[in-house]
């Protein structure tokens, strides 16, 4: 793993264990991701600035439901469609600020944007994957890309 992957690894923990208050663990990327039949949920926020590019964060939607409740104190099934996406951007936000903080120079974050379906894609025009890590947490997967604009 390099350095840029393991402060990324480093950050989703801490992050992680703030946020949402359960244990977290770095686990082998699953593939393929798509094709399952539960609903997923992705998160993106863009870097802009000195080092530009994006962070993605990918579960299901019932993970990002618990992960919902759990940020907000609430009961099983208790958060709101809105609820959801609100506490799903707040993550990628949260940990897109930490990626931020770790990069040379200065840096902008866009506004998050959330995306919902079985079957979706999302693109960043003009970047490559940087790197790509997958995380267990409670028996769910979670997916946190790093992807960087070409100059």
């Amino acid at each position: 793993m390099d350095n840029l992957a393991e402060q990324l690894d480093s950050v989703m923990i801490s992050v992680w264990e703030t946020m949402i208050g359960s244990d977290i663990k770095s686990t082998a990327v699953r593939s393929p991701w798509k094709g399952e039949t539960e609903m997923a949920m992705m998160a993106c926020i863009q870097i802009t600035g000195g080092w530009e590019g994006a962070v993605t964060i990918e579960c299901t939607a019932s993970h990002a439901r618990h992960m919902a409740e759990t940020m907000f104190c609430m009961e099983p099934g208790e958060a709101a469609e809105d609820e959801v996406l609100d506490a799903f951007g707040e993550l990628v936000n949260v940990v897109g600020g930490n990626v931020k903080a770790i990069l040379a120079g200065s840096a902008d974050l866009s506004l998050p944007a959330v995306t919902t379906g079985i079957d979706y894609r999302v693109v960043v025009p003009g970047s490559t994957e940087k790197c790509r890590l997958a995380f267990e947490s409670e028996g769910n997967h979670i997916r946190v890309g790093l992807l960087a604009r070409q100059a």
